[in-house]
């Protein structure tokens, strides 16, 4: 794993970056409607005064748009389209209040609440790139600011036009294409990466040194090992996003997609090993009886898929709208929902099995590990719960802090419970195989058997 850490160090250690934050796209408008296109959380600057010039303003948006036609199937008006750039923040009466009720606002509802609004002249926006071109100055005085820009038509016709914007935090040196919500993102995924790595190299070392036992590492060692080296991919796609970002203000969606895919696949083997322990796989027996637990596998599994697309969904919902972070969105609360029914399938089990089992190792297991391990469960309501009293400006950034090092703890955990120092003393290992036969009786036949040899491993 010494090759995550190189590239953890490298991707850290970047290039400057020369860039603002850039997005662009074609905006399809509705007669006079309006679209949000983009949000960011400027700085602020306390030396800037009211009535006199700022001479570091803290924020600087650049917009272009360019290519503007009418898509009116046909009809085309005689009168140019009267088409504005309208800057809102988060103030209530900005953009919190008119979002309320968007899918109704019409044009001078977007532009009366706006705090600052530029006209686009047809003449220009209708042309070929560069088109017509706005720049501003963002000025905050008090504390870090949600700003959405929003483009709006006061025409009676469809409208599409091709845009490009750039926004920067100027007083954030290295840092300035990031939005202030996501500071410091780069070196928190340059550190969970290398303890992700860390992780895989200490979980494959346990696995070595399992092969020279005599029936070699125990059932659940090679699914915690599919799932640290999962976290460890998945942590390397995110650095490299960000990374990617911070230096070009350009964001690569496969790096995301692939960073996510790698983390809940991560987050979702772990909680079927996690589950499957709570019913004494691996505990209370040597192997694990994946015909038993068909069904628990095939609902984790779709809980896995479900996480990643609701994760995804979520994150597009957030991005033109007043929600300052995914946590407020309905895919978000229903995956906080779910995750609390799977934090009460493994404490019930937990117990059950522990209430049912007379034998001291694994009742040493339950009484010790599991109800810790149960905190994994809980960490997704845990961070939602702290979204919520959170500034907007610190919050992405602590979050995925959090997060993580909830992720990272739990891994920790388990790799430590099956090394082969410690294992033995919490899991009955005491079998030539450590495959169970999917024969019940023979099954019943085991698990009832008086013999207790706890020197044969």
């Amino acid at each position: 794993m010494q090759e995550f850490a190189a590239i953890a160090l490298l991707l850290a250690a970047g290039p400057e970056p020369a860039h603002a934050k850039h997005v662009s796209g074609v905006a399809s408008l509705a007669p006079r409607q309006a679209r949000v296109i983009a949000k960011f959380c400027f700085d602020y600057n306390p030396a800037c005064k009211d009535g006199s010039p700022c001479s570091d303003p803290p924020g600087r948006l650049d917009f272009e748009v360019f290519g503007a036609k009418q898509t009116g199937g046909g009809f085309v008006s005689k009168e140019d389209p009267r088409v504005y750039v309208a800057l809102l923040d988060d103030e209530y009466f900005s953009f919190p209040e008119v979002s309320q009720v968007w899918s109704e606002a019409n044009c001078s509802d977007v532009t009366k609440s706006a705090k600052r609004s530029f006209e686009l002249h047809w003449a220009d926006i209708s042309k070929a790139d560069p088109g017509a071109s706005v720049t501003s100055k963002v000025i905050e005085k008090v504390r870090p600011r949600w700003w959405y820009v929003a483009i709006a038509s006061c025409s009676d016709q469809a409208l599409e036009m091709n845009y490009r914007l750039y926004l920067e935090n100027s007083l954030q040196g290295s840092q300035k294409q990031l939005s202030m919500d996501e500071m410091s993102i780069v070196s928190i995924a340059s550190m969970f990466l290398l303890l992700f790595a860390g992780l895989a190299a200490a979980q494959i070392d346990s696995w070595r040194k399992w092969q020279e036992f005599r029936n070699g590492a125990p059932a659940g060692h090679s699914l915690l090992l599919a799932s640290v080296v999962l976290a460890a991919i998945g942590q390397l796609f995110w650095l490299s996003f960000f990374q990617r970002y911070k230096e070009t203000g350009e964001t690569t969606p496969s790096f995301a997609i692939i960073g996510r895919a790698s983390a809940v696949a991560a987050k979702t083997i772990m909680q079927i090993m996690l589950v499957l322990l709570a019913q004494g796989e691996s505990v209370c027996t040597p192997g694990i009886s994946w015909v038993r637990h068909k069904e628990m596998v095939a609902a984790m599994v779709f809980y896995g898929f479900l996480s990643f697309a609701l994760e995804s969904w979520g994150d597009r919902e957030a991005s033109g709208s007043r929600i300052e972070y995914i946590y407020d969105t309905r895919a978000r609360t229903a995956l906080v929902a779910m995750e609390l029914m799977w934090l009460y399938v493994y404490t019930s089990r937990c117990w059950d099995t522990f209430q049912n089992e007379t034998r001291a190792r694994p009742r040493r297991f339950y009484k010790h590990y599991a109800s810790a391990l149960s905190l994994w469960f809980a960490a997704l309501p845990l961070v939602a719960a702290l979204a919520a009293v959170l500034a907007p400006w610190v919050r992405y950034r602590i979050v995925f802090l959090v997060s993580n090092f909830a992720h990272v703890l739990t891994m920790s955990a388990l790799v430590y419970i099956l090394h082969p120092r410690i294992a033995p003393d919490l899991l009955d290992l005491n079998a030539k195989d450590h495959e169970v036969s999917n024969n019940s009786e023979e099954l019943a036949g085991f698990l009832g058997s008086a013999l207790e040899d706890e020197d044969s491993w």
